[in-house]
């Protein structure tokens, strides 16, 4: 199993910002683009910056990352499953980062199911 602690928050805190560290490390803007595009995004659609309903327009609409099915594996699994790859996996209630094979966050989430999947090309 491959984890590696990765916070990206500016202040290195550790709160429910996942979303914006996990699409931060995935893309390669910084934390604080990637904050104010889901504000301006979330004012656009009405909606929490941090929701999937935001954050899935970022990622499928603007970003045009590709998506996969997690067909029912773990996060583990789809980490060692695309190892030549960056990976958004989301699992219910966060959003993760998988980088060539090692899942970088701010706690293991190996373990846990994912539901979607997308697929950065930087």
């Amino acid at each position: 199993m491959a984890f590696k602690y990765v916070n990206l928050n500016p202040l290195s805190l550790e709160e429910e910002d996942c979303v914006i560290r996990a699409i931060s490390l995935a893309s390669g803007y910084s934390y604080a683009e990637i904050q104010d595009k889901l504000y301006y995004l979330s004012q656009l659609l009405e909606c929490d910056p941090l929701c999937i309903g935001c954050y899935q327009h970022l990622l499928d609409d603007i970003f045009k990352y590709d998506r996969v099915g997690a067909r029912g594996l773990t996060v583990q699994e789809i980490t060692d499953l695309y190892r030549d790859e960056i990976l958004l996996i989301r699992i219910e209630g966060h959003l993760t980062c998988s980088v060539y094979g090692e899942i970088n966050d701010i706690w293991d989430c190996a373990d846990y199911p994912a539901d979607i999947v997308w697929i950065v090309d930087r």
